[in-house]
């Protein structure tokens, strides 16, 4: 069976963006790989990335472009012109922060909202920012 959308979802190709990326394969598929993270760039709004299914940015998603921006940047001089454009949306994320982590969305969160899963991300993709050398940012992780 083979499953089927009609529109491509910004989680799946942020996760697919991070395989590539992680095991080489952004090399070898150049082509598809550039115009999967060209569109999804597209997708991202001043404070991060939506899901589409949600209908609003959230910390995963968020989370997962910032990572992929920061590896991306390392290798990519032409991604260095949205560099502020990807701190501001860093700065973003880290400010909707409770003192439990993350909740779904790009907003404040319930401690009771917060998730593990969510607060991860957030933490693994803005350890590649500049927050990660804050002593708030130090004490949370």
């Amino acid at each position: 069976m083979i499953d089927t959308i009609d529109e491509c979802q910004n989680a799946n190709t942020c996760e697919g963006l991070l395989a590539m990326k992680k095991t080489n394969l952004c090399q070898k598929y150049r082509v598809t790989y550039d115009e999967a993270l060209n569109n999804i760039i597209k997708n991202v709004t001043d404070k991060g990335l939506a899901s589409k299914s949600l209908k609003h940015e959230t910390v995963v998603c968020t989370a997962m472009i910032l990572y992929i921006f920061s590896l991306e940047k390392k290798t990519n001089e032409k991604m260095l012109i949205l560099d502020k454009k990807f701190n501001d949306i860093a700065d973003v994320l880290w400010n909707v922060r409770c003192n439990s982590g993350w909740g779904v969305y790009i907003e404040k969160a319930d401690e009771i909202n917060c998730s593990i899963a969510n607060t991860f991300w957030a933490l693994r993709a803005l350890n590649e920012y500049q927050i990660s050398t804050s002593t708030d940012y130090k004490a949370m992780v």
